[in-house]
């Protein structure tokens, strides 16, 4: 009986010292992540107001980019934090292989509670402990499975944004219409407003010749370069200093994370999920595989569907806590086809077919206004308040980053660029500049290459020509090819949009133009316009 009693005894210290151990590994981590944390936040509140600052002093400008992207990494870094808190309580409190051994423990005692015939005392008060010990272990699994920390990450399964500001913070990221030099009128749109952060996120609309897209590029902004097991491996380095292990993923983790690991637009699609639901979960279903793919949520406030592939992009959300139960579609296929119906009071049609052609119905200030055109810039030339007054300020509100305007920033300041370019001899003076990026003196290339970029909207098909040559010296191909990626990267969709708009020529424009800038520009505003309009 002694020797049984001590054999048990010694096991069951060993299991409450791994008990002890087991809720120490999730208090030491559970401070690692809140101290984390903390520092992320703070870093991420002192950005802000530095932000916030730089927004006061120059309200015309842009804060500085790389702060900008910092705040998205942090906000990966803080969803991410979210993501493997409960992993280190789930780890720690995972008690499957301590049960088998008490099981086994209890069955030993239960075929040594009888021998010979006689019942054996010590073993049934021994099995009595053993059951006692294993009800301790089972609290383990209860708070495994019944902590609020792993209660809200069940309910926050997907993607989502983590900033702590992450409700205003689209506002910021992208151009609204008032930052595009619109004064829109408010439009009631209930529950899709509410939306808009999210959405925003997933809508943004280009220039693309003379028609309008969805922009495919814009998806990867909120991720800042990164994709998720870069912030995943980054923000296990970032623990080492907190001298905390985290521990290897079980199964459904993996699957979790394979999951997150999804395209863009589905990442996206999760984030606008969880502002529907408040976080509180709802109906969900995936399918598709390779790069198409077919996904829908449903909460109590809204609902929305998403068929995303290569060449197609079929969105559509609804208002489920209005009485009009809005509803916007969003299609997008091939190369110009694109649809943008919102259904409700407020009724919104616009129709781009393959050819460019557009058809515009809405409904302003209690009218039907219906319109059409050979491209949707024809029309914008052609009825340039309503697209500015109503259009584009109506998609704005529904959650759209709308393409650049007549007098958004970057149109603007590229208008007063290309005022301010002496005219000339196009081709002969590209042809200087060509001998100029080719000469033996470093300053004398260096001078012509600045001299390019500042003025291809001028050079671009002759540069471009030039490039395809390639009849010309090494030097200068690269120089060319540099000038030319830049360009197509920040410059060439205004240029375009400026040409398409026909804006250096058109009279009306210009002179809406002088009323909106300093005194300091005017100047060449006016010589344009009395070189359109000459005094007799």
């Amino acid at each position: 009986a002694d020797k049984l009693t001590r054999a048990y005894e010694e096991f069951e210290k060993k299991i409450e010292a791994e008990i002890e151990d087991r809720e120490k590994q999730i208090e030491l981590a559970q401070d690692a992540v809140d101290k984390y944390r903390t520092e992320l936040k703070t870093e991420y509140q002192a950005n802000a107001d530095k932000i916030a600052q730089q927004r006061v002093e120059q309200p015309q400008g842009q804060p500085a980019a790389d702060m900008l992207e910092r705040q998205k990494v942090i906000g990966l870094y803080l969803w991410e934090l979210d993501r493997i808190e409960p992993q280190l309580q789930n780890r720690a409190f995972r008690s499957d292989d301590l049960q088998q051994q008490v099981q086994q423990q209890m069955i030993q005692l239960q075929q040594q509670q009888r021998q010979q015939g006689r019942v054996n005392r010590t073993a049934t008060n021994l099995y009595q402990r053993c059951q006692q010990l294993y009800q301790k272990v089972s609290m383990l699994t209860h708070r495994r499975f019944n902590n609020p920390v792993a209660m809200a990450a069940r309910r926050r399964s997907g993607f989502y944004d983590a900033r702590p500001d992450a409700d205003t913070a689209a506002e910021t990221d992208y151009p609204t219409a008032a930052a595009q030099g619109l004064n829109p009128q408010e439009f009631d749109l209930g529950t899709l407003s509410s939306l808009r952060g999210p959405m925003r996120h997933l809508l943004r609309l280009r220039w693309s010749g003379e028609s309008l897209e969805i922009d495919r590029s814009h998806w990867e902004a909120l991720f800042a370069g990164r994709n998720l097991p870069d912030i995943s491996s980054e923000v296990q380095n970032g623990f080492k200093k907190y001298d905390v292990k985290l521990p290897d993923m079980n199964d459904n983790d993996n699957m979790r994370q394979t999951g997150n690991n999804m395209s863009e637009p589905y990442l996206l699609f999760q984030n606008l999920q969880s502002a529907a639901s408040n976080d509180q979960g709802g109906g969900t279903s995936f399918s598709g595989g390779g790069n198409e793919f077919r996904c829908q949520f449903s909460a109590a406030s809204a609902g929305a569907s998403l068929t995303f592939g290569p060449s197609i992009f079929d969105f559509d959300v609804q208002d489920r806590a209005d009485s009009d139960r809005k509803t916007l579609r969003i299609y997008s296929a091939n190369a110009k086809v694109l649809r943008i119906s919102l259904l409700g009071d407020d009724l919104l049609h616009f129709n781009q077919s393959a050819d460019g052609k557009v058809q515009l119905l809405q409904v302003f200030d209690g009218e039907l206004l219906q319109t059409r055109a050979d491209s949707f810039i024809e029309l914008y030339a052609q009825h340039p308040d309503f697209v500015e007054i109503s259009f584009f300020p109506l998609l704005d509100q529904i959650g759209f980053v709308i393409p650049e305007t007549r007098f958004s920033p970057q149109v603007v300041d590229r208008i007063l660029e290309l005022l301010d370019e002496p005219q000339g001899d196009t081709n002969a003076e590209f042809q200087v500049l060509l001998s100029e990026l080719g000469s033996p003196d470093f300053k004398t290339r260096d001078a012509a290459t600045q001299k390019l970029e500042t003025q291809l909207v001028a050079y671009a098909e002759l540069a471009r020509q030039a490039y395809r040559d390639g009849n010309h010296p090494l030097e200068v191909r690269t120089r060319l090819k540099r000038v030319l990626q830049s360009y197509e990267h920040e410059s060439r969709q205004v240029d375009e949009f400026i040409r398409a708009m026909d804006m250096l020529n058109n009279a009306t424009y210009l002179s809406d133009l002088l009323e909106r800038i300093g005194e300091n520009h005017r100047s060449v505003v006016q010589t344009r316009l009395q070189q359109l309009n000459p005094s007799p």
